[in-house]
């Protein structure tokens, strides 16, 4: 049997029941008694029947409301920057280790090129200092302290050539 015909087999049956509780309740042993308590036969008690015939069912479920997805991921960078391009569709799978966004690189490449110049120009002071301490014209304070710049821009250059 298909399902469809044992629902409705399953409801026309709760509906026989049903009617009769209904009728045993209403005139108990089918009998009504009179006001000399002679029992006379009830009318008959009309009942509306219907046959259960197979049919086509359609299950449709309407609503308005929001779906919301059982798993969400949150994503940050590790930089602040405007996004330049979205490389992916929302809703799409994506792998591990895929390219999202492509962020708006201007402004770190002119980083990255200034501490470059900034390196390149405190190398040609620290080598101007080593050679007049050399030549006994600067301090020791002034050398080290042209070193220590140095050492400071490369750094600097390092960390804008990791961002």
């Amino acid at each position: 049997m298909t399902r469809r015909l044992k629902l409705l087999l399953g409801v026309g049956l709760a509906i026989v029941v049903v009617s009769f509780l209904i009728y045993r309740r209403l005139e108990p042993f089918g009998e009504a008694r009179a006001s000399d308590g002679v029992a006379t036969p009830a009318p008959p008690l009309e009942v509306d029947t219907m046959v259960a015939m197979p049919h086509r069912l359609t299950q449709r479920f309407s609503t308005v409301g929001t779906i919301r997805a059982d798993e969400q991921v949150a994503i940050r960078s590790e930089i602040a920057g405007v996004i330049d391009q979205i490389l992916f569709t929302e809703g799409a799978r994506v792998r591990r280790g895929q390219v999202l966004v492509r962020l708006d690189d201007t402004s770190l490449v002119a980083d990255r090129d200034r501490a470059f110049h900034r390196v390149e120009l405190a190398r040609l002071r620290e080598a101007r200092q080593k050679d007049l301490l050399g030549q006994g014209l600067t301090s020791q304070e002034d050398y080290d302290l042209a070193f220590s710049q140095l050492n400071v821009l490369e750094a600097e250059l390092r960390l804008a050539e990791a961002e």
